[in-house]
Formats: C-alpha cells, sequence, structure tokens
C-alpha cells in the first residue's frame, strides 16, 4: 500500500511545473556523480556519487529524496540499477554489490563480488579461450584448458614497465604510482537486471568476468570470463542476451586504467548459468557505451568518437563520426583512428528511433594546435544516423551516464565534474526535434571538494 500511495505522490509531483534554475542560498556537493537509473514507475531518479560513496534520490522536478553513505571504506559508487522491489549499486573499490530496499531507500544486503575459483577447464574450448584465463595461471596442453596447480607466481604484472602494464592489462594488471601491480579488487562496475527472468548482472572489471545473481536469494548462478576489463552491458530480454562492452582509456590519480580490446560479447544466460554466443569484432576502439532497441546494438568508441551500429541478426556493422559542430566531426571517416576530441561515455536508445549520446569533452590536440570541445549531450535519429540537436554544459561538467523518462520527454544526465566544480545532475526536456533551450531543473556543486 505504501508504494502505491508513493506512486501516486510522485506523479502527481512531476506534473507540477519547476523552475529552472536553483535558489541563490542552495548549497550542492558531489564529488565525480556517476551513474543515474530512472525508476519508471514512482518517478524517482538515483544518482551515484562515485568520490564520496553515496547514492541520492530525487523526485523527477528535482527534490531530495533522501542521501545513504554505502561504501564507507572507499567511497567508490558506480553502477546502479534498479528492479520493482529494489535498488542495486557497484562499489567498485570493495569488490560488492549493495541491495537497498526501494520504498524505504535502506540497505538489505552488500553482496560480495567474487570469480577467484577458477573454471578455465570447463569454460576454455580452445587455445584462444584458454588465454583469457592465463592470469589465473590456467594453461593450454593437449586439447585442454588446464588450471593452475597453486596460485603461487600468478602476480606476473610487477615486471611490467608502464607500455606493457597496458598492454597486459587483460591479465589484471594496473599502473599504480610507478610500478605495475595487480589490481586486489574485483572492480564491479555495472548492473543489468531481467526481473521476469529472475537474474542482475554485473561487470567485474579487473577480472574480466561477467556473473550472474539469483534476484530471490542473491546467490551465484553463472559466471564468464570475457577477459580485458567488461565495462557497461546492454540486455536482450526477449532472447535472454547480454552485450557487454569495454573499458574506456582513464587516467586517475595515481593509476591508470582502460582496455585494448575492440570485442562487444553477446552472452546468453540460463538457469544454468552464462554462455557465449558471438563476438563482434568492430574497427572502432574503446567501445564503451552501449544500448540495445530491439535489432540493433549501438556502441559508442570512447577514442575514435564513432556511434556503431550493429544488426544484432546478421552482424552487418555501420560507423558514424559525433559531430563536434555543424559540417565538423569529431571521429575520422576511418573508424580506427583515435582522436579522443568529443570523448564520448554513454548512450541510452529512446523509442522514436533517437540515440542519445553523452560526451565528456575537455582539451585535446589537433595537428599542433590545442582545442577544446565542450561537455554536451547529443540526440541521434537511429534511423539516418543524423544529428537532430546537442546540448552543451559548462567547461567543468564532464557529462556521464544519461537515463530517460520517456513518458515525459524527460533526459537525466550526471555530470561526474572537474576539479571539483561542475558535478550533479540535470534534467533536460527533449523532443524529435531537439532540446528544450533551458534545463528543466538542475543541482550542481557550488563548492569544490
Amino acid at each position: 500500500m505504501l508504494r502505491v500511495i508513493l506512486a501516486t505522490f510522485f506523479l502527481f509531483s512531476c506534473n507540477k511545473q519547476s523552475s529552472v534554475s536553483t535558489l541563490d542560498d542552495e548549497v550542492y556537493y558531489f564529488n565525480t556523480p556517476h551513474g543515474v537509473v530512472v525508476d519508471d514507475l514512482n518517478h524517482i531518479i538515483y544518482l551515484s556519487d562515485r568520490g564520496n560513496g553515496y547514492l541520492h534520490s530525487y523526485t523527477c522536478v528535482g527534490d531530495l529524496l533522501s542521501s545513504v553513505h554505502l561504501d564507507e571504506a572507499n567511497n567508490f559508487v558506480s553502477g546502479v540499477n534498479i528492479s520493482s522491489s529494489s535498488i542495486y549499486a557497484c562499489n567498485q573499490q570493495s569488490s560488492s554489490v549493495s541491495i537497498l530496499d526501494a520504498t524505504s531507500f535502506t540497505l538489505k544486503e552488500n553482496i560480495e563480488v567474487t570469480s577467484d575459483v577458477s573454471n578455465c577447464y570447463f569454460d576454455a574450448k580452445n587455445e584462444a579461450d584458454c588465454l583469457l584465463y592465463e592470469d589465473e595461471g590456467c594453461y593450454w596442453m593437449v586439447d585442454h584448458c588446464m588450471p593452475p596447480s597453486s596460485s603461487e607466481g600468478l602476480d606476473q604484472c610487477s615486471q611490467y614497465n608502464f607500455g606493457d602494464c597496458q598492454v597486459n592489462s587483460d591479465q589484471g594488471c594496473m599502473w599504480m604510482g610507478d610500478i605495475c601491480m595487480m589490481h586486489s579488487s574485483e572492480a564491479p562496475h555495472y548492473i543489468v537486471l531481467d526481473e521476469e527472468a529472475g537474474y542482475w548482472f554485473v561487470t567485474s572489471i579487473m577480472t574480466g568476468y561477467v556473473l550472474q545473481y539469483s534476484i530471490d536469494n542473491n546467490e551465484l548462478v553463472g559466471r564468464i570470463k570475457v577477459g580485458d576489463q567488461p565495462a557497461l552491458m546492454a540486455i536482450n530480454k526477449s532472447q535472454n542476451l547480454l552485450y557487454v562492452s569495454r573499458m574506456m582509456q582513464m587516467t586517475m590519480p595515481n593509476m591508470d586504467m582502460g582496455s585494448t580490446s575492440n570485442d562487444i560479447h553477446s552472452i546468453e544466460y540460463s538457469e544454468d548459468g552464462l554462455s557465449l554466443v558471438e563476438k563482434y569484432s568492430i574497427l572502432a576502439p574503446n567501445p564503451h557505451g552501449i544500448d540495445f532497441d530491439g535489432k540493433y546494438i549501438y556502441t559508442i568508441s570512447n577514442s575514435s568518437d564513432q556511434i556503431v551500429k550493429i544488426d544484432s541478426e546478421t552482424g552487418m556493422t555501420t560507423y558514424t563520426p559525433l559531430r563536434l559542430e555543424d559540417g565538423i566531426t569529431g571521429g575520422q571517416e576511418d573508424p580506427s583512428i583515435e582522436t579522443f576530441v568529443l570523448k564520448p561515455i554513454a548512450c541510452k536508445y529512446i523509442d522514436g528511433n533517437i540515440l542519445a549520446v553523452t560526451c565528456q569533452g575537455g582539451s585535446y590536440t589537433s595537428g599542433n594546435l590545442n582545442s577544446y570541445a565542450p561537455s554536451q549531450v547529443q540526440l541521434w535519429n537511429t534511423d539516418s544516423m543524423t544529428l537532430i540537436d546537442r546540448y552543451e554544459f559548462s567547461s567543468s561538467s564532464s557529462a556521464w551516464h544519461v537515463d530517460a523518462l520517456e513518458e515525459q520527454n524527460k533526459l537525466f544526465v550526471a555530470l561526474s565534474g572537474s576539479g571539483g566544480q561542475g558535478g550533479g545532475i540535470v534534467c533536460l526536456i527533449y523532443s524529435n526535434e531537439g532540446f528544450a533551450e533551458d534545463p528543466l531543473w538542475q543541482k550542481i556543486s557550488s563548492d569544490p571538494y
């Protein structure tokens, strides 16, 4: 009954008019917001604040409902998603997923994400698959992928220099400070769910696994190794398939990370676990953002500024360079060329053949000149693959993940910020002709962290 009352209240409140700007005496504090997801039923927006370990909830007119501190030890909350009764949030540095009650917004359980027992003997069907498990000590011998005889001597990362460390990121190596180290965290990053089938799924960046859990009891059902830092996922519920993207190149204080793979994996899920169906090897590097419209998979190259459209039935792939300005593209005609101009992060397919693409932007090099691309979100027509409109943010905003409340034509963008400024969340009104001139509401950091 309480959930029905809440739904009625939020439906009413979300139809009220909201002022565009915040009041002068309102102060907001964010530290690198990351994930955003919309509860379509109750019209609640959830925002993960990666840098301080908080999860915030808002009404769709921007009223703060509640905040909860999930990761007090490491302050690193990334991907977030919801079912009809629960909220799921990744604690990336603590190797766990927090599950909250959606009605009370209180913690129900922390699930430790672990993939420390090798199943390479059963999962690796050929020598190429076996290579994915090298970081676990597995090796190919007499037509089988053999598990390690012991766990000793598996940390090979310390021998690598910076360049070799990046090349061996698929073995869990990460450059930290001035040495190459085996990352000790599973780094759960992103979650998708199929509530009807009864499963939730999470990517583990540093181990290269995708893991499947039961919604009923949060027990591990299955796992599969795709290697080299899986990042985001899209889900095809009609065919029980996951589409898995790759981690983009990132430089953070004292560490560097990012995948060197161009592969998108198609993975089938069932009560028996996970199995690889297909691997789409695309030309564009660092395919990070990903979504699915029922037939086509859309993925976004963070380094070559490309929208990649893959026919899930035939595998046919097309490439479209993102546009920096009218008549000027960020990406090149050759999708394999890294440009690092707009640096797209995420994409969201919206019914009506619209694809929303968030772009981090920032400084880039063009020839011998240093230039700047504003952080923005772009709307694309997925039939014609033409740009509809763009909305530009402030220079310190750094647009990150995105979700939509489609029945009200509202787009919610998490702004990661830069140097303690510009981070927060913004609500934009959109149509198939473009964006409204001003945001409906926004909550932006007022003070540096």
